[in-house]
């Protein structure tokens, strides 16, 4: 999805990417029966709005902008569940959902960092977050960090986190700033860190990736 509302992807490219491993999954499970098309519309249509409920709880969007972005998205899928082409009215209602998407996703970041990594939308946090809830990615980024204070020490666990939460040929930008993210949302929770050095780490690890950075000084007091 970012690829297409922040970068150089085609519309046809998302609807292929939402709905092609929903449907590899729904084949391996329940085969080719003669209700297969029944069932995968209704998996459709369940999972659409089980994603955006779950991302409008995490961002505080309205129940009616998940009804209004559920209603510009589905015609797009449905018609792949049918089989049927996707006509031109179900591309421009994927525009509009794109657009919609990006204006509810913009938002101030809750860390030191955040305005800098993502400037003002919030593209990553929530994926990231349910990464760095693991106790084991959490004690080898401290461990890679008290091993030795050099960005490349835990670049490849960036890389891993990247790896886990982006599809594969997404735009660079797009996975230095979930890699970054990663690194701002672990400073975030290493309390036994003072702020300067939980700041200090965010910074080293921007220049590393090469974030575009901003004076943070006023943003983040």
């Amino acid at each position: 999805m970012l690829c297409v509302i922040y970068g150089d992807r085609g519309l046809s490219e998302l609807i292929d990417e939402l709905y092609c491993p929903l449907e590899e999954t729904l084949r391996a499970r329940i085969g080719s029966g003669t209700d297969y098309q029944l069932r995968v519309r209704c998996t459709v249509c369940h999972a659409l709005y089980r994603y955006l409920e779950d991302r409008g709880r995490q961002y505080g969007w309205h129940y009616a902008d998940l009804e209004q972005m559920a209603f510009e998205l589905l015609p797009g899928l449905m018609a792949k569940a049918k089989g049927s082409p996707v006509n031109e009215e179900a591309f421009q209602s994927l525009a509009e959902f794109c657009r919609q998407y990006d204006q509810l996703s913009h938002m101030d970041g809750p860390f030191y960092g955040c305005d800098a990594c993502c400037n003002g939308t919030c593209l990553h946090r929530y994926a990231v977050a349910h990464i760095t809830q693991r106790d084991d990615l959490q004690t080898r980024f401290r461990d890679s960090v008290r091993d030795s204070w050099d960005p490349g020490n835990w670049h490849e666990l960036c890389t891993y986190v990247i790896d886990q939460i982006l599809m594969p040929g997404v735009d660079e930008r797009f996975s230095r700033q979930a890699g970054v993210c990663f690194v701002i949302q672990q400073a975030a929770a290493w309390t036994e860190l003072d702020r300067d050095n939980r700041r200090r780490l965010v910074d080293d690890t921007m220049a590393h990736f090469e974030t575009g950075m901003v004076d943070q000084t006023e943003q983040n007091g």
